[in-house]
């Protein structure tokens, strides 16, 4: 494919026909983006971006930002994800006043569901629902089935973030209905990961695991999204699989590591997670992985990540009898809990403060 892509470049330049150099470096972004070289990949977005810019054609534009913004995601720059994808949708709603097509209908919703999901993972999630909403009624009205499916999962995804699941469940089942009846295995693989966490989180554990060993089995006909993956490895871990759940971990975060840093964080806090439920827990294990996820996070601006590694380190600290740090931890998590509105966790990061605080001879 590299060489392909190559010849297609030299023919592109030696004819100056700039609108095809743009569409072969975009498709050289992102297969440098499947081969892991994640930094090249940006690079080739950024000069397909550039060119399209330069030249004002729409189309190429629309392809070119579009991979910026998915490339953008990868790297861990969210902010500007959701800028790239901002102005695909732009761009976008222009052409469709000029050329109304199906086919820009469903990119529309497919960048849509996107942006609603980049927004949940920077903690934006009043945005993020409103995006994902109108996403939703474009799919609905357009009826085709593979854009609502993938607007459905990512909206999902969203919902699942905040941990709002009785609102996250009726739109995954909607969506596994529908990739069941009409055969997209991929979506239904990705829609049965998500939906399994989210059974598991509300205790529905053997709709859980069935929805689990559904994700596991149409995962073998294609390619299963790191996002994915991560969703269905804390699902496992949800439902007791903890050695199976870390044991993938590993391997999900080694691969990450050079393909999607979002994934990479995610997995880093739910192996602090595994090791603090080992009996007795492995105290500098799940400190350590709590620590680097929220340094990542951190550095990506993942609010919602840094809150659950701020509720998992005052689990932590209260588990092994660091009162002062568990409070300060818990305290923390509670503060950005509430501010996001992820009402799913508050019980519990008020229960780790009222046991952080309390008078030591009225613990245990």
């Amino acid at each position: 494919m590299f060489e392909i892509l190559h010849q297609a470049e030299v023919m592109a330049t030696s004819l100056a026909d700039q609108r095809r150099l743009i569409l072969v470096t975009a498709g050289q972004s992102e297969v440098e983006q499947h081969a892991g070289s994640s930094d090249r990949a940006l690079a080739a977005a950024e000069r397909a971006a550039a060119m399209a810019d330069a030249l004002g054609d729409a189309e190429v534009q629309i392809v070119a930002h579009h991979r910026l913004g998915l490339t953008r995601s990868l790297h861990g720059h969210l902010r500007l994800t959701v800028a790239s994808l901002r102005r695909c949708l732009d761009l976008l709603d222009e052409q469709a006043r000029v050329e109304p097509s199906s086919r820009l209908e469903g990119l529309t919703v497919s960048v849509r569901g996107f942006q609603a999901l980049t927004m949940s993972e920077l903690g934006d999630f009043t945005e993020a629902m409103a995006v994902g909403a109108l996403g939703l009624r474009i799919a609905e009205e357009v009826g085709h089935p593979l854009s609502l499916a993938a607007v459905l999962a990512l909206c999902g995804i969203a919902h699942v973030r905040r941990g709002k699941l009785q609102d996250a469940i009726p739109l995954l089942e909607r969506g596994l209905q529908i990739t069941e009846r009409a055969e997209l295995q991929h979506w239904q693989a990705r829609i049965a990961a998500t939906l399994s966490l989210a059974y598991a989180r509300v205790g529905r554990l053997e709709e859980g695991s069935t929805a689990a060993e559904t994700a596991v089995r149409m995962a073998q006909s294609g390619q299963f999204l790191s996002t994915f993956q991560a969703l269905l490895l804390e699902a496992q871990a949800a439902l007791g699989d903890l050695d199976r759940a870390a044991g993938q971990a590993e391997d999900l975060l080694a691969d990450a590591r050079s393909r999607d840093r979002c994934a990479q964080a995610w997995m880093l806090r739910l192996l602090g997670e595994i090791a603090t439920c080992r009996n007795p827990p492995a105290q500098e294990v799940a400190e350590r992985q709590y620590r680097a996820s929220l340094a990542l996070a951190t550095e990506l601006d993942m609010r919602p990540l840094q809150a659950r590694c701020h509720l998992g380190l005052g689990t932590l600290y209260r588990q092994i009898g660091r009162r002062d740090a568990a409070g300060t931890e818990s305290s923390t998590a509670l503060a950005m809990l509430r501010a996001m509105e992820m009402m799913f966790w508050l019980p519990e990061a008020e229960a780790e403060l009222t046991q952080a605080e309390a008078p030591a001879e009225h613990i245990g």
